[in-house]
């Protein structure tokens, strides 16, 4: 999967000037600690969300898995949809399940409802921006990423000794 963002998906002139008027509208990268495919996405609302894919294989791979921990929660699990959904190549995994969280809790500052009702909490929050997601989207993955098992190294694997220690160690004889 390549790294690439978006913007013009939402039309952000209704919510006035703020940290959202430089940002993409979307983007996907691969993390690098993980090797797990990441999403981060603007609503309609302008609140951002941030998903994680794992490939069939992961143990949660089509489960519900409300027990991760993420900005408000994990609040969807499931296949990719038309709004969620990354930009694959031919190649990539295309079965991906995905753990997501949004920015659009108590707390968090939501632009159209900010320009709307100023005095509403969700307006009068502290706006969570694509850093903020990038760096959640990093830990979910981090701990999707701990619960696959460790590999298993298959003796083809293993490079082959050519001499034993001993023989090694053992002076060479004077003959």
């Amino acid at each position: 999967m390549r790294t690439k963002q978006w913007n013009g998906d939402v039309d952000r002139k209704p919510w006035g000037d703020g940290p959202w008027r430089d940002e993409p509208d979307r983007r996907q990268w691969v993390d690098r600690e993980t090797g797990l495919p990441c999403l981060a996405r603007r609503t309609e609302l302008g609140n951002l969300c941030g998903y994680v894919g794992v490939s069939p294989g992961h143990p949660l791979h089509r489960r519900l898995a409300v027990e991760l921990t993420a900005h408000g929660g994990i609040t969807y699990t499931g296949r990719q949809e038309s709004v969620i959904a990354f930009e694959l190549e031919p190649e990539d995994e295309q079965d991906l399940w995905l753990f997501g969280f949004d920015c659009g809790h108590f707390g968090d500052l939501v632009p159209s409802i900010a320009a709307l009702l100023p005095g509403l909490s969700l307006g009068n929050g502290t706006y969570r921006d694509f850093r903020y997601v990038e760096i959640w989207c990093r830990e979910l993955a981090a701990e999707l990423s701990a619960l696959l098992p460790p590999p298993v190294i298959a003796p083809t694997d293993m490079v082959p000794v050519k001499r034993s220690l001993a023989r090694r160690n053992k002076k060479p004889s004077k003959e």
